[in-house]
């Protein structure tokens, strides 16, 4: 396939002969202008900026101007009018550059004819687009390109180009318009590069519906940033309030008190012995409040649903012990005293031989760096820990009758967690029979201990003593007891 990226003008030199040359020294000059004039574009101009020229009195009505009369070597400026110092527009001239003022295209005026067909002849630049206006860059001649058209030569040089959004003439841009952005107005904000919006419209036409496709339209046509918003958010759902009720209870703080430290704390109101109709009541302070009603200062307690016992009445004094003490220091460690406690409390369980207390929401790790808490869930955490001890009770499990009297063996016990280590295994027997049963297809035995057990991390080969002798080699089916007390329970250890 022939390449047309040079142009032909540029290789005239190249092919005539010298002796052509010789002989006819301007045929070369001729052969380069014919082409050159083959190679270029073609500007029709509307909305030409009329010059002020230099105008010559006259007593007819008839509008003459002072002309040149040939001020080049080849006289090609006989003829144009001269113009005024102060002239807002020129006239184009050949060989200034234009510009583009929308697409910002510039190109090389090669013959001006806008005084005859208003056109301009230019070197061929395909990113003008028609209805811009373009300016000159000497001359500062303006006009609106009405029309783009490129020489035949060039047409053919650019055939290809011509299919290619990027390099398509401003004419054939608007057959890419109406068959890809058919949806899309044809009047988009002047930021807008319709060749790249052409290029990635399917991207946008993929997002249709989508809050985002919306935010690109605003964008194309006013260059603003939208504000997208949906009805749902605003609807007013029928019955689809929150609602909760609590037990309160409205008090006024007597001398120094601090109601704020009753949260957690059992509040009473002491029975009367004088009044039959005040009698004890209690409850449990969940949460509390203050506020001002009238320049008096309210404390609400909020009490727990099913911790009221008895009834409240107004006016009654109800009294609660203090949370806090203040000779204890809080989030920090300090000496074991009988008379600093926290909370307040009568009970004194950390002086008590063998006391215990809970430790919740405790993460321990290796290292001096903590990371985030790990919250697991308890089937996950189930499973973790059956690496470390597993309890069954009467399973199934199938071995075989030994040839010792009272004794079953090879007992096969998957485990269904492996375990950190090879276990230790130990049962316990309870009810009458004192243990599983233990069937070999038509005698029943009980097991009454453990003789020996093989041990991996995956499962176990265990044998047992019986209460009595069953059929030597016959399978062994341990199964479920007639009297439900009568159990075996197996203990399988990996602790660390």
């Amino acid at each position: 396939m022939a390449n047309f990226k040079d142009k032909i003008s540029n290789l005239i030199n190249s092919q005539v002969p010298d002796f052509v040359l010789e002989d006819h020294p301007l045929f070369l000059d001729f052969v380069k202008a014919y082409y050159k004039l083959l190679e270029s574009a073609k500007i029709d101009l509307i909305n030409i900026g009329a010059p002020s020229h230099i105008q010559l009195h006259s007593s007819k009505s008839v509008t003459n101007y002072l002309n040149l009369d040939g001020t080049t070597p080849d006289g090609d400026d006989e003829g144009d009018k001269v113009l005024l110092e102060d002239t807002t527009y020129g006239d184009f001239q050949n060989g200034e550059v234009i510009t583009g003022q929308t697409s910002g295209a510039t190109t090389t005026i090669l013959v001006e004819d806008v005084g005859g067909r208003q056109c301009i002849f230019v070197v061929a630049n395909s990113k003008f687009i028609e209805g811009e206006i373009i300016v000159g860059a000497t001359s500062e001649a303006s006009a609106t390109i009405k029309r783009y058209r490129a020489n035949p030569v060039q047409n053919i040089q650019q055939l290809l180009d011509y299919a290619d959004v990027d390099k398509t003439i401003s004419g054939f841009l608007t057959k890419f318009r109406n068959a890809f952005l058919t949806s899309i107005p044809d009047t988009l904000h002047s930021e807008v590069d319709k060749r790249n919006l052409i290029k990635n419209v399917k991207s946008l036409y993929q997002a249709k519906g989508t809050k985002r496709a919306s935010e690109i339209f605003f964008k194309l046509l006013f260059n603003e940033n939208a504000e997208i918003r949906y009805p749902k958010d605003n609807i007013l759902r029928v019955s689809d309030g929150k609602w909760d009720t609590k037990k309160i209870m409205r008090v006024v703080e007597v001398g120094s008190s601090e109601a704020a430290n009753l949260i957690g704390q059992t509040i009473t109101q002491e029975n009367d012995p004088v009044d039959t109709s005040v009698n004890e009541a209690t409850a449990v302070v969940e949460d509390v409040f203050k506020f001002v009603i009238g320049g008096v200062e309210i404390t609400e307690l909020v009490l727990g649903d099913t911790s009221v016992e008895g009834t409240f009445l107004t006016g009654q004094t109800i009294t609660g012990t203090d949370n806090t003490d203040s000779g204890v220091s809080l989030n920090s460690w300090s000496a074991f005293d009988t008379n600093a406690q926290y909370p307040d409390s009568d009970s004194t369980w950390y002086t008590t031989n063998d006391a215990t207390f809970n430790i919740t929401g405790l993460q321990l790790e290796v290292g001096p760096q903590a990371t985030a808490f790990e919250h697991r869930s308890f089937a996950e955490e189930l499973q973790l820990c059956k690496r470390y001890y597993q309890q069954y009770v009467n399973p199934t499990i199938n071995g075989i009758v030994s040839g010792t009297a009272n004794r079953t063996e090879n007992h096969a016990f998957l485990l269904p967690v492996e375990m950190r280590a090879a276990p230790t295994l130990s049962i316990s027997n309870t009810g009458a029979n004192n243990g599983q049963r233990m069937y070999d297809g038509s005698t029943t035995k009980y097991i009454t201990s453990l003789l020996s057990s093989g041990k991996t991390t995956t499962n176990l080969s265990i044998s047992f003593n019986l209460s009595g002798d069953l059929t030597n080699n016959r399978p062994a089916l341990a199964i479920g007891p007639v009297n439900t007390d009568d159990q075996t329970t197996f203990k399988i250890e990996a602790e660390m």
